[in-house]
């Protein structure tokens, strides 16, 4: 009961900041406070599901979650940390995802820890690691060595792939199971789409004509639509416990 009662406040006081601060971006204010503050919400929120499930991944990835909006949000500066700090988020998620076909496969059979450990790797990581070194490869070839576009790709790249798996997950039993899984899909689904928009309007800074100028603000409006949905809903799936 006081579970349900944390969440509930949770959601309505992450419903009541997103459209207070969509309603202010449409009239050109000041939002960047009151953006913060609904990531510190998911933080402490990720605290209390770590404590209360004795599993360390949700705050540390929403303490990451944070530290980096606090770059690239609160203070707008010293970009190659907040990205950094997303990159090494989205490789936590590849490493839960990863940990869930690991005890999916172990329901399935596979009994030897080092069989499942590798099918992790090879189902989670080899993939994302050779598709980097392919496109990091080109693009340096191409445009030349940007440190915050070569830690910007390790991090698109596993978001795609983490939004991809995710997907899979969803085929697991039991009621807590389906509705852990489809939060996290959905969720990042949501973070590929904010994460996407950022890159479009990163990416205008290099190649020109990219994004059309009435497009712009479309797409910086859109960032934040789907961005705090997202973490609310990554947020919220760990409660529900494995997603297998």
């Amino acid at each position: 009961m006081k579970n349900h009662a944390f969440h509930l406040i949770f959601f309505i006081i992450s419903i009541a900041l997103y459209i207070t601060f969509l309603v202010m971006d449409a009239l050109n204010m000041y939002t960047s406070l009151i953006k913060y503050i609904s990531i510190i919400a998911c933080f402490f929120t990720a605290l209390f599901i770590s404590v209360s499930r004795k599993t360390i991944l949700p705050v540390t990835a929403m303490a990451l979650t944070l530290f980096a909006d606090t770059y690239l949000l609160l203070l707008d500066t010293c970009y190659i940390a907040g990205v950094t700090a997303f990159a090494v988020v989205q490789t936590l998620y590849a490493y839960h995802i990863g940990t869930s076909f690991r005890q999916t496969s172990q329901r399935s059979g596979v009994k030897d820890c080092n069989a499942a450990t590798l099918s992790v790797l090879l189902h989670i990581f080899l993939p994302r690691l050779i598709t980097y070194t392919i496109t990091f490869s080109a693009v340096t070839y191409y445009s030349g060595f940007d440190i915050i576009i070569a830690v910007s790709m390790w991090s698109y790249i596993n978001l795609i792939i983490n939004t991809i798996q995710s997907f899979r997950l969803c085929q697991g039993t039991g009621k807590c199971a389906i509705i852990s899984s489809r939060m996290l899909a959905a969720g990042m689904l949501l973070f590929l789409g904010c994460d996407t928009c950022v890159g479009l309007m990163n990416m205008s800074d290099y190649v020109a004509g990219l994004v059309p100028s009435a497009a712009i603000p479309v797409i910086t409006y859109l960032i934040w639509v789907f961005y705090l949905p997202s973490q609310v809903l990554i947020v919220s799936h760990f409660s529900y416990g494995d997603t297998e």
